[in-house]
């Protein structure tokens, strides 16, 4: 942050271990230590000068509004608007991730070489058992493709990237307005 900082960055976002989908990194390894958003704010929010945007795990209003009381110039959500109506994930996307629970997730670089936290399926199951020998990306990506196509068009579940936060209980069945209704209460209260 600080080094981004120096080179005349106007924001700089953080992206805690929780965030659902891709790591905000094209580095194919996982650092030793993953920080959650907690602990990414509390290290850098101290040491720069530009807005800082929250990313990864804000998973409830209340939480959007403890990180801005406690610096943060905005969050950024994510899974919370996989599940909106207008959301363009196809609907068993959206229904896994409502029905999914904190141990339904996992850090998964199966489909696409690159890192991810997802809804474990049978799929990343079973390539677990591979995951030394996993294509970088983008070949993996290029390799799974037909595969969580044809998985779509079927509406199957098991062979899809279903990527979502750790916490996907604050998920909802809503509008994107009524999202974004919940949160500016929230905050603004």
């Amino acid at each position: 942050a600080q080094a981004l900082e120096s080179i005349g960055i106007d924001a700089i976002v953080i992206q805690g271990s929780e965030a659902g989908g891709h790591r905000g990194s094209f580095e194919q390894s996982l650092p030793e230590n993953r920080l959650t958003t907690e602990q990414l704010f509390n290290q850098t929010y101290p040491l720069i000068n530009v807005p800082l945007i929250v990313a990864g795990g804000i998973t409830t209003p209340e939480l959007a509004k403890n990180y801005i009381q406690k610096g943060a110039s905005a969050v950024q959500l994510g899974t919370a608007f996989l599940t909106t109506h207008e959301s363009g994930a196809p609907e068993v996307h959206k229904e896994g991730i409502l029905k999914a629970h904190p141990d339904d997730i996992i850090l998964t670089n199966t489909f696409s070489g690159r890192y991810a936290n997802g809804i474990i399926n049978p799929f990343i199951q079973y390539m677990e058992q591979f995951k030394d020998d996993i294509c970088p990306y983008p070949i993996q990506n290029i390799l799974t493709q037909p595969l969580r196509g044809q998985s779509k068009k079927l509406k199957n579940k098991d062979y899809m990237n279903l990527w979502c936060g750790t916490n996907p209980e604050g998920a909802k069945d809503e509008s994107v307005r009524a999202l974004m209704e919940r949160y500016h209460k929230a905050i603004k209260s």
